[in-house]
C-alpha cells in the first residue's frame, strides 16, 4: 500500500513539473539559419534603374537576400579606372546599413564608366553579380578641404633649384581627375629641400584666414594623398602646416608654430597608393618659435614640399595627386 502512494505522488509531482515549464526563446543565432540549407532568395539589385550620379544621390543602396546567416562580400570594380569598392558584413540580407555604397573607392577613383559588381560568400559557393553605370563620381570637395588636385588650365608652379624636370601631367591613369604632378630633383649631399608648391592658405580655399577645424582633433583629422614612386631610393614628400599663433591672420617664422611631416615614398611603390596622415603624427619644426602645440584651429596654410633625407642621390622622383584634409576619419 505504500508502494502505491508513493508512485502516485511520484506521479502527480512529475505531472506538475511539466505544467509548470514555460517554452523559453532559443538563446543564440537559429541552427536552421547556421547550418540549414543555403539558398538564394532574392538576387543582388540596387534602387537606381538607370545611371547612378553620386554628386547629386548620395548612396547606391543594394538589395538581395539568402537563408542562412552569412558572411558575404561586395566587391565594385570600374571598367575604365581599374577602381575597386569592398563592402564586406555578415547577415541574411542587405538593408540601408549593411548594403549602401556613396562612390567612394578603396584606393584610385571611380570615373564615368560601368562597374561590374560581384556578390559572394566566405563559406559557399554562391555568388551574384550585375553592373552599375556611373553617370558622376562622387564629388570629393564635400568631404575635406582639397589643398592640391592639378586640374584647370594653366602651368603648376614649382619652386626649388634642385626640383628638375617637375611638372604636371595628363594621363588617363591619374587616380583622380585627368591630371596629375611628377616631381624629380637631384640630392647633392648637403640639403634636404628639393622643391615645393607655393604655401596653400585657408584663404584661397574656404575663404577665411583658417582652415575650419576648431572642433577637430589632430588624431582624426587627416592628410590624405596618391602617390607613385619610381624606385628611386631617399625619396620624401614634407607636409608643413603653418599656424598664426598670435591672432593677425599670417604667420610669422619669427615667433610663431610650424609643424611637418616627412612620407619616405617607398622604393617598391610603383603603383598608385592612397596615404593617410593624421595631424597628430606631424612633428613641431626646429625653428618654430611657438609653444609647439599644435593647435588646430589656428591653421593658417600649407606646403608640400619634395625633400630628401640629405644622402647624395642622383635622382630622386615620384607622382602626387589629390592632397585633402578631412576631419573625422581617413579618405
Amino acid at each position: 500500500m505504500k508502494k502505491i502512494v508513493f508512485y502516485i505522488l511520484a506521479a502527480t509531482i512529475t505531472t506538475n513539473l511539466f505544467l509548470g515549464c514555460e517554452k523559453e526563446d532559443p538563446i543564440g543565432p537559429n541552427l536552421v539559419d547556421l547550418y540549414g540549407p543555403f539558398r538564394i532568395l532574392d538576387s543582388l539589385t540596387y534602387t537606381n534603374s538607370g545611371a547612378i550620379n553620386f554628386k547629386t544621390d548620395s548612396v547606391l543602396q543594394f538589395s538581395g537576400s539568402w537563408t542562412n546567416m552569412a558572411e558575404w562580400k561586395i566587391e565594385i570594380k570600374g571598367r575604365t579606372s581599374g577602381a575597386v569598392k569592398t563592402i564586406t558584413g555578415k547577415s541574411k540580407n542587405l538593408d540601408s546599413i549593411a548594403g549602401q555604397w556613396n562612390g567612394s573607392a578603396d584606393g584610385i577613383f571611380f570615373r564615368k564608366e560601368v562597374c561590374d559588381v560581384v556578390f559572394s560568400f566566405k563559406d559557399y559557393p554562391d555568388t551574384m553579380k550585375t553592373t552599375v553605370t556611373i553617370a558622376e563620381p562622387r564629388d570629393y570637395s564635400k568631404v575635406g578641404y582639397i589643398i592640391k588636385h592639378f586640374e584647370g588650365s594653366g602651368a603648376e608652379e614649382f619652386w626649388g633649384g634642385n626640383g628638375k624636370q617637375a611638372k604636371r601631367i595628363n594621363k588617363s591613369d591619374a587616380p583622380e581627375g585627368i591630371n596629375y604632378f611628377y616631381m624629380e630633383g637631384t640630392e647633392g649631399g648637403s640639403s634636404y629641400w628639393i622643391g615645393s608648391f607655393p604655401p596653400v592658405s585657408a584663404q584661397s580655399i574656404v575663404g577665411k584666414p583658417y582652415f575650419p577645424l576648431n572642433d577637430a582633433d589632430t588624431a582624426t583629422t587627416y592628410i590624405n594623398f596618391f602617390v607613385r614612386g619610381y624606385g628611386t631610393a631617399n625619396t620624401f614628400i614634407n607636409f608643413q602646416i603653418l599656424e598664426d599663433d598670435n591672432g593677425d591672420g599670417v604667420y610669422t617664422e619669427a615667433s610663431e608654430d610650424s609643424f611637418s611631416y616627412r612620407y619616405q615614398v617607398p622604393t617598391t611603390a610603383t603603383t598608385w597608393q592612397k596615404v593617410s596622415i593624421p595631424l597628430s603624427k606631424l612633428q613641431t619644426e626646429a625653428n618654430a618659435a611657438g609653444n609647439s602645440k599644435m593647435e588646430i584651429s589656428k591653421i593658417t596654410s600649407m606646403f608640400v614640399m619634395l625633400f630628401s633625407n640629405g644622402i647624395a642621390t642622383p635622382k630622386l622622383a615620384c607622382d602626387i595627386d589629390f592632397v585633402i584634409i578631412t576631419k573625422g576619419k581617413p579618405l
